[in-house]
């Protein structure tokens, strides 16, 4: 997968220019990445944006390149076990400021201790989509 820093401009796939994404949770190996604690229910609500409102949907899977894990990497939403890192997840914050994330950021935070930015903590905390 790609590496992008977290808060630069979306140029993954087209975008509307009139609404453009920034990146947040574009991990490759060998780029340092913010590690720390996430809210409780963070982990969670991420889960079940990736499954259930997923965007730009490919045909293939992304692998994990900071671990070993079995391909395609899964997570676990809602009791059950799902595949990610074939989509994006989008979610908007504060002012309208939209983020665009792989749906492999889930395993990140979950295995890999990442730590999101706060404004993108704060929307996907905020967001109705991802309640239970």
């Amino acid at each position: 997968m790609p590496f992008y820093a977290d808060l630069t401009p979306y140029v993954y796939l087209p975008e509307p220019a009139d609404h453009p994404a920034q990146n947040v949770g574009w991990l490759a190996g060998g780029h340092p990445f913010p590690t720390g604690p996430v809210p409780a229910g963070f982990v969670d609500r991420l889960a079940r944006l990736a499954v259930r409102d997923p965007v730009h949907r490919t045909r293939g899977w992304q692998e994990c390149e900071l671990c070993d894990v079995e391909y395609p990497t899964e997570i676990e939403v809602d009791g059950e076990r799902q595949p990610v890192g074939d989509a994006e997840i989008r979610v908007t914050g504060a002012g309208g400021r939209r983020y665009a994330a792989p749906t492999l950021v889930v395993h990140y935070v979950a295995a890999h201790g990442y730590r999101p930015p706060d404004e993108f903590v704060d929307a996907v905390m905020a967001d109705d989509r991802a309640t239970a």
